[in-house]
């Protein structure tokens, strides 16, 4: 299921009694604005589908590349070679355990990988052992929503992560208004608190969905094999 920007809206907007245009207490550019940065946040949360963005071709000798994209993004990363999946490593353990930037550097087919990013925010990942020889990485990404630019734009969430998302989007809305405008419209802590409570629940809910339909698709696949 999905939604458009603006069936979303309207939903925030009767969730906190905000439904006149010639009075918004929360204009439509700061919605589209908490809508947008509540849909990123939870985004990274979630435990979305993959999608083979890209690949990266080593050089032996090398174990330092540049990435296009954004590293907290990285799903899983392959050694097309072998098929063999990579072991992620925080960067300081992956340094640790393969000697790197020393002359007593190990060397040898990667097993692992550190994702990081320079002071100017280039997104990096570094590969341990440092490679022997050339081949290519398969990088898999999460899916990102895409920007809600227009009115029509889909937010492609599931119906319980869309109603997590009109409550998140609430809540903030309620932050900001005046305490005239929460007055009127009836809404205050304890709404906040409850709205929260229950998006929360509901990606808690929605990540153990994935992870059980993950693990009973590669049951599936061991069994066909």
């Amino acid at each position: 299921m999905s939604a458009t920007r603006t069936a979303t809206e309207m939903n925030v907007r009767y969730l906190i009694d905000d439904l006149d245009p010639d009075d918004y207490a929360i204009s439509s550019v700061r919605m589209h604005q908490y809508l947008q940065g509540q849909m990123q946040v939870m985004s990274t949360r979630l435990i979305l589908p993959m999608e083979a963005v890209t690949s990266v071709a080593v050089t032996g000798g090398t174990y330092d590349y540049t990435l296009t994209g954004i590293v907290g993004d990285v799903r899983k990363v392959l050694w097309s070679e072998t098929g063999r999946e990579l072991a992620r490593m925080t960067f300081d353990d992956i340094c640790s355990a393969y000697l790197q930037d020393t002359d007593e550097a190990v060397s040898g087919e990667p097993c692992a990988y550190a994702l990081y990013e320079t002071s100017a925010q280039a997104s990096k990942l570094r590969l341990g052992p440092t490679p022997d020889a050339s081949g290519t990485l398969k990088l898999y990404y999460g899916i990102i929503p895409a920007a809600l630019t227009t009115d029509a734009s889909v937010i492609p969430f599931s119906a319980p992560l869309l109603r997590a998302l009109e409550r998140l989007t609430a809540a903030e809305c309620v932050a900001v208004m005046s305490g005239q405008d929460k007055q009127r419209r009836m809404v205050g802590p304890e709404s906040v608190r409850l709205w929260r409570e229950m998006a929360e629940q509901a990606i808690v809910n929605e990540n153990y969905r994935m992870r059980s339909m993950g693990a009973l698709q590669s049951r599936i696949v061991e069994v066909e094999g």
